[in-house]
C-alpha cells in the first residue's frame, strides 16, 4: 500500500500508473477526503484545546464543546473510512521498464535460456509419469480435499525436500537469510501488501468474524510484515530473506485453466526471495534476484 503523503504529492504519477494497470482510481477524491479529514481533525483538536482552558465554573461551556466534538465524530469517522477504502485501491508503482499492455500477449521477452528439448517420440507429461510411478496421486487427494490438490509420495516427496535444500543452500551462499514465517496473518497484513481488497476472493479465510485470519498465498506477505512500522537504517540495506512456506490459493479466477496435473493448485510449497533495499537500488536488486 502506498503512503498517503506519496499519493498526494505524486497525483499525476499515481493516476497514470493506475491507468496503465487498468485500475480505476480517483486520486482527486483521495486528495479531497484527506483535506476534509485534516480540517475535521484540526477542529476537534482546537475544541479540545479550548476545553482544557475552561475553569470548573464554566460547566455550560464545557458541555457545549463536548457536544461539538460528538457532532464532528461521525463525519470524521466516515471520512477516514472512505479515505482508507480509496487508498487501498491504489496499486503499487510499476518499474519504468515494465511494458504496458492489455493481456499476456503484450508481454516482452527479455531473454531466453537454452532451447526446448526435441524428442523423437511423444513424451509423457508430469502427471502421467508421476501416476505411473505411483509418486503423484491427484485422485485420492480429490476424494479427500477436492480438485486441485495432490499427494507427493516416495521419490516425488524426496525430490521436493532435495530441491528446497538445494535452493536454500544456494541462497544462503548469496547472503539471503532463511525464514520460516507464519502462514496465517491478520487482515491488515493483506491490505499492507496489496492483496486486499482486489484479491480478497483469491484468499482463504479462517473463522470469519471470530479469528479473522487469512492463509497466505505467498510468504511475501509475512516477510513484508517482518519490518512493518520500522525505520531501517540505509547502511543496513539491502536485507535479503528467503522465506519457505506452504502457500494457499483459491484460484477462483482460473476456472478451466491448467486443470490437469499439479501446476495450478490450491496448496503448494515455495521459497520466496525477498529484499528490503533503497528505492534507487530496486532495479539492480530485482536483476540480482
Amino acid at each position: 500500500m502506498l503512503d498517503l503523503k506519496f499519493i498526494i504529492e505524486n497525483k499525476k504519477l499515481v493516476a497514470e500508473n493506475a491507468a496503465n494497470k487498468n485500475i480505476k482510481v480517483d486520486v482527486d477524491k483521495i486528495v479531497e477526503l484527506d483535506a476534509r479529514r485534516r480540517e475535521l481533525l484540526q477542529k476537534t483538536e482546537s475544541i479540545r484545546a479550548e476545553q482544557k482552558q475552561l475553569g470548573k465554573d464554566q460547566i455550560d461551556k464545557a458541555k457545549k464543546l463536548k457536544q461539538e466534538i460528538k457532532d464532528l465524530d461521525p463525519e470524521l469517522e466516515k471520512t477516514q473510512k472512505d479515505l482508507n477504502e480509496l487508498t487501498a485501491q491504489v496499486p503499487n508503482i510499476i518499474a519504468n521498464s515494465t511494458p504496458v499492455g492489455a493481456s499476456e500477449d503484450d508481454n516482452k521477452v527479455e531473454r531466453t535460456e537454452g532451447k526446448p528439448t526435441e524428442f523423437k517420440f511423444d513424451p509423457k507429461d508430469h502427471i502421467e509419469l508421476g501416476t505411473n510411478l505411483e509418486i503423484i496421486d491427484t485422485e485420492k487427494a480429490a476424494e479427500m480435499s477436492g480438485a486441485r490438490f495432490y499427494y507427493l509420495k516416495g521419490d516425488a516427496a524426496l525430490l521436493e525436500f532435495a530441491l528446497i535444500q538445494f535452493t536454500l543452500q544456494k541462497l544462503v551462499s548469496k547472503g539471503f537469510t532463511p525464514v520460516v514465517p507464519p502462514v496465517l496473518v491478520k487482515e491488515k497484513a493483506m491490505f499492507a501488501t496489496g492483496f486486499f481488497p482486489a484479491e480478497r476472493n483469491e484468499i482463504y479465510s479462517v473463522n470469519p468474524g471470530e479469528d479473522d485470519l487469512y492463509l497466505v498465498g505467498t510468504s511475501e506477505v509475512p516477510l513484508t510484515m517482518l519490518h512493518a512500522s520500522e525505520t531501517l537504517h540505509e547502511k543496513k540495506l539491502p536485507i535479503r530473506y528467503c522465506g519457505f512456506s506452504t502457500c494457499f490459493r483459491r484460484e477462483a479466477g482460473s476456472y478451466g485453466k491448467d486443470t490437469k496435473g499439479i501446476i495450478r493448485v490450491h496448496q503448494f510449497d515455495k521459497i520466496e526471495m525477498f529484499s528490503f533495499c533503497h528505492p534507487e537500488k530496486s532495479e539492480e536488486e530485482h536483476e540480482l534476484i
